[in-house]
């Protein structure tokens, strides 16, 4: 498979951005999106919109209020409140004291639940007042202010319960009660309060920093779609205008299988996952465009075993190296060539091969749109757990070799385990 020799593409997501107002991000002048399939208007419309979502970034941290959120701080705090009560009953039970479970859990039950009604209140309070954007003093100072008001509200709270808790112990006028709960419980409501703040603020910072992360990968996988649907349609509607005044009717019913392909590929997203099989099936239609302009020289085949074909890969992954093949590989030839797809399990991955006969073996391959977009398309997607490489042997076959994790999915029929023309 011979690479696409074509003009490199300027990077969609490189140049300067202006902010022009605070809801909107245009492109600097001398920016615009240029002309022909170089440059992809698309592509940095989402630039453009992952900017936004920068600039305007808010995440919804938590909904503490609710149910869910509610029921797990009441599990953690829950967690916490044993805890406390058995080493409590542990120490006196080793003092050699007569101290019932209810007596070692009556002050962790108290504190726990005090702390367990409030935290909600505290994530809110992180969620909107957070210490990780501007105006940090004052945000600072109404921490502050909060965790001095929490220790008030919890010195109230303690009074009711004083005779609770401690059921043995002589009773003390309220004002005094009151002082020793400030002053008493001051220093561990500060490490109590900082504590929750400082974890709400970790987990804040994670689910903002996972969410630009997600954000760009999405924003960068689509602006490669963008680019390689441009390159492959430009490529077919050539080969539509070389048969308009040879065969028309042929012409014209290439219109009719490009726009099937074309609307596979809009209802379809870059990030999303379709068996083998269906991305095989997408193949089939571009390669039968393309046999009406070559005829007998272009020949496909395509070798999937059963659990291969349902193992499920990116959207339109196959058809730009498969274009490739077409464009550089079967095109400049005057004899028949042949794509081969083959697809196998191996070890937890599925491993697919791309290879077709290129018109010589003294070129050394040269990394177009096609073959860089498929290799940015599986980092995006997997990471470290994909591989991507290509070769052009001595014979003058260029093969594509990608792995990736393999998942299964349904799928109503499958190809057997012999070759099968497509």
């Amino acid at each position: 498979m011979n690479t696409c020799n074509a003009p490199a593409v300027p990077p969609v997501l490189d140049g300067p951005y202006q902010k022009r107002d605070k809801s909107s991000v245009r492109p600097a002048p001398g920016l615009g999106c240029g002309t022909g399939w170089q440059r992809s208007c698309g592509a940095e419309q989402q630039y453009l919109e992952y900017a936004r979502r920068v600039q305007r970034f808010r995440i919804e941290f938590s909904q503490p209020f609710k149910l869910g959120p509610w029921a797990v701080v009441t599990f953690v705090w829950a967690g916490i409140a044993l805890t406390m009560a058995a080493q409590n009953h542990l120490y006196e039970t080793a003092l050699r004291q007569r101290f019932t479970w209810l007596d070692s859990f009556r002050y962790p039950a108290v504190e726990c639940l005090f702390w367990c009604l409030f935290t909600p209140v505290l994530l809110w309070l992180v969620q909107r007042f957070d210490l990780l954007s501007p105006n940090r003093t004052k945000r600072v100072l109404l921490f502050i202010s909060a965790n001095g008001a929490l220790e008030l509200v919890h010195a109230l709270y303690r009074l009711p319960l004083h005779h609770f808790v401690y059921p043995r112990m002589e009773p003390i006028p309220r004002s005094t009660l009151f002082r020793y709960y400030v002053l008493g419980n001051m220093l561990n409501d500060v490490w109590v309060f900082w504590s929750i703040v400082a974890i709400a603020h970790l987990a804040l910072y994670y689910a903002r920093a996972s969410e630009r992360e997600g954000a760009l990968a999405c924003a960068q996988m689509q602006a490669l779609k963008s680019q390689l649907q441009p390159h492959f349609f430009f490529n077919a509607l050539n080969s539509i205008s070389s048969l308009m005044r040879d065969d028309v009717e042929a012409a014209d019913d290439m219109i009719t299988r490009l726009s099937d392909l074309l609307r596979v590929s809009l209802k379809t997203d870059a990030a999303q996952e379709i068996p083998l099989l269906k991305e095989v099936e997408v193949v089939e239609t571009y390669i039968k465009i393309e046999r009406m302009r070559f005829a007998d020289r272009l020949k496909f085949s395509c070798d999937l075993t059963e659990e291969a074909a349902s193992a499920k890969l990116p959207a339109l992954i196959l058809l730009p190296l498969v274009e490739n093949a077409v464009r550089h590989g079967i095109a400049p030839r005057s004899r028949p060539g042949e794509i081969i797809i083959t697809a196998r399990r191996r070890n937890g991955s599925l491993s697919l091969t791309i290879s077709n006969d290129a018109p010589s073996a003294q070129h050394r391959p040269v990394e177009g749109i096609g073959l860089a977009g498929t290799r940015t398309r599986l980092q995006q997607h997997y990471g470290a757990r994909s591989s991507f490489d290509y070769e052009l042997s001595p014979e003058g076959v260029m093969t594509v070799r990608i792995t990736l994790p393999f998942v299964a999915e349904k799928i109503a029929a499958v190809y057997g385990d012999s070759r099968s023309h497509c």
